[in-house]
């Protein structure tokens, strides 16, 4: 049958000298693919489907088929600033892995697609502070998806993230934060995108944290051991 559906853009995978297959979120179906042909012709532009783009589609789907068919599509709304700047284009191939590697379901999930279709769009819009984008958007996303809140305070020395409780003792391993550190998460999960501005931290400081939240990732989902843009990203929000 022929269905319309939102869906944003996560990559793409070169399947011959004339086609792609396109990996999204949509928004009634979760995940999908489905083929693009013609991409040498002026007909289609593959520059439509890049990181985090967002398209309204209609395809031909079929829920026994793992790759739809693609009917028609248009880019709604164009974001021209996630190509134009490269640190807004390696922050979009960043959070499409992320979401790539969180996402995995076939079934309609209106809060969690909301969600990365809001922070898309202030993505686009946003000039300072780029930096702290991505930490309050993994931060919020670890909440979504049920493996972290940061909502409580704590009263020990550190916060022990594999068994998800504070202890007065460091740990024998990497996998927690300081009080610090923790606050700080509680504070950046609770900041709304609007006031991104008000977050004011050091390189090493944001550096410091990431590293912990990808650490944080990877305890509750194996795949983000292979986060194959992390490095480019680190070295990109180095300079």
């Amino acid at each position: 049958m022929i269905v319309n559906t939102s869906a944003i853009i996560l990559n793409y995978i070169k399947y011959s000298d004339n086609s792609v297959i396109v990996n999204a979120l949509s928004e009634h179906y979760g995940r999908i693919s489905f083929m693009v042909y013609g991409i040498n012709s002026k007909k289609s532009k593959l520059s439509a489907f890049q990181h985090l783009f967002i398209l309204d589609l209609q395809i031909y789907y079929n829920s026994e088929r793992n790759i739809q068919k693609l009917k028609e599509y248009k880019i709604n709304p164009p974001l021209l600033s996630l190509t134009a700047d490269i640190r807004k284009s390696t922050l979009a191939m960043f959070i499409a892995e992320v979401i790539s590697k969180s996402v995995k379901e076939e079934h309609k999930d209106t809060t969690m697609f909301n969600f990365f279709k809001t922070s898309i769009l202030f993505l686009n819009e946003l000039n300072d502070n780029l930096s702290v984008f991505h930490l309050i958007f993994l931060l919020k996303l670890s909440r979504l998806l049920g493996f972290s809140d940061f909502s409580n305070n704590i009263s020990a020395n550190f916060y022990d993230y594999t068994e998800g409780t504070d202890v007065h003792i460091k740990p024998h391993h990497n996998y927690f934060f300081t009080k610090n550190d923790y606050e700080l998460c509680s504070k950046l999960i609770q900041t709304k995108f609007d006031n991104i501005e008000t977050i004011a931290l050091t390189r090493d400081s944001k550096a410091q944290i990431l590293n912990k939240i990808i650490d944080l990732y990877k305890i509750h989902n194996c795949e983000f051991n292979s986060l194959k843009s992390y490095n480019y990203f680190k070295e990109i929000f180095s300079t």
